[in-house]
């Protein structure tokens, strides 16, 4: 009995396909990523850019330390209120793979600079000028759309 080959090649060369989170995140970017050099970060934006969201000038922005470290992927980013008081722009990255149910503390919430987020997910710089109050969700590779919006 001959084994039929090319179906089992076939379908070991796909690409994998986007995947839905549990909330309806659909993610086109890797698993896992490396990040950018500071040499990357400064072919990819102006010298006017990056002093703009430089810690003192921007502030900073937390970030899970699974989406930090490149074991998931930023899918959500939203902009809550700034504190005067503190280097903190508002902006907050997380993954939608990680539990809704799971604290700031277990999710491993920390304070970055904004080049942190840049050097994993330069993606979302487009929308770094957004007001607090934003809510977004990615919805393909480069895309990220109001989280109301489908």
């Amino acid at each position: 009995m001959r084994r039929n080959t090319q179906h089992s090649e076939a379908s070991s060369s796909r690409k994998p396909s986007a995947e839905a989170s549990p909330v309806g995140v659909v993610s086109k970017v890797p698993a896992k990523r490396k990040a950018l050099t500071d040499k990357a970060l400064d072919r990819l934006f102006t010298r006017k850019c990056m002093d703009a969201w430089s810690l003192a000038a921007f502030g900073g922005v937390m970030i899970t330390k699974d989406v930090y470290s490149g074991r998931r992927v930023v899918d959500i980013m939203l902009r809550q209120e700034p504190d005067p008081g503190l280097p903190f722009s508002g902006w907050v990255f997380l993954s939608s793979r990680e539990s809704p149910h799971t604290s700031s503390e277990e999710r491993g919430l920390e304070l970055h600079d904004c080049r942190a987020i840049l050097r994993i997910a330069p993606e979302v710089a487009p929308y770094l000028h957004m007001p607090p109050g934003t809510h977004l969700i990615r919805r393909g590779k480069h895309k990220f759309e109001n989280a109301g919006k489908k």
